[in-house]
């Protein structure tokens, strides 16, 4: 009975070591009627639901996800990844979401991006909505070449409806159409996309990459209405 008792509770103590060592990343976080990837180099519990909502809380001096070797890369991040999607190269696709910051500060945030979802496979994001700029990326590579970009700020402590409508393809009939507040903001047309067999899926929450100030304030950022 004894031997039981200690079993036992070594198991408990490893599932409880266990669960501190992952708490940054999560499988299946239910959120908005879906499941997702959940990703964070402040802990899950900086993701707070409300409803239809979602708040990011993005700790500068703080970094525990080595999973990907955040750390190492001098990245923080909160992300929520969409876990299954039907999108697909050459068929139009539209996304919605509104957002809001707390304050325009520090560096700059990625707050939206669509990419090929190749689970062990490195790809890089086609289309990229920061706190400073939009691109599209046709490339899979990280440096600037193959990108249609513009610079752009939003207005923070406002709630911003933003609508993406996009055609990924490596033609070049594809098209990336972004609306803010029902005004387009960014308009491209041409090649959209690098050659890949994956399905489209998107990100939201904060990402900072690669490297920030050792003064880099916390950020904190909502959605909703996200489809």
């Amino acid at each position: 009975m004894q031997l039981r008792y200690k079993v036992c509770a070594l198991r408990i103590a490893i599932a409880l070591v266990a669960s501190s060592v992952n708490a940054e990343y999560q499988d299946n976080y239910y959120f908005n009627d879906m499941f997702w990837y959940a990703k964070s180099t402040s802990g899950i519990e900086n993701i707070i639901q409300n409803g239809n909502e979602v708040t990011f809380k993005l700790i500068s001096d703080i970094c525990i996800n080595d999973r990907d070797n955040d750390c190492g890369r001098d990245v923080l991040r909160n992300q929520l990844q969409q876990k299954h999607s039907d999108a697909k190269l050459n068929v139009p696709v539209k996304y919605s979401f509104e957002f809001k910051k707390e304050n325009m500060h520090g560096t700059m945030l990625k707050i939206w991006e669509l990419k090929p979802f190749g689970g062990n496979t490195n790809t890089v994001p086609t289309i990229s909505i920061n706190t400073t700029w939009i691109n599209v990326k046709y490339s899979n590579d990280h440096d600037m070449s193959n990108t249609a970009h513009k610079d752009f700020t939003f207005i923070p402590n406002v709630w911003n409806n933003i609508i993406v409508e996009t055609l990924q393809t490596t033609n070049d009939n594809g098209y990336v159409i972004i609306k803010l507040n029902n005004k387009i903001v960014f308009e491209y047309h041409g090649q959209t996309s690098y050659h890949h067999r994956f399905p489209l899926q998107y990100w939201i929450g904060p990402y900072i990459c690669c490297g920030h100030p050792d003064d880099e304030p916390n950020h904190k950022i909502m959605y909703k209405n996200i489809s």
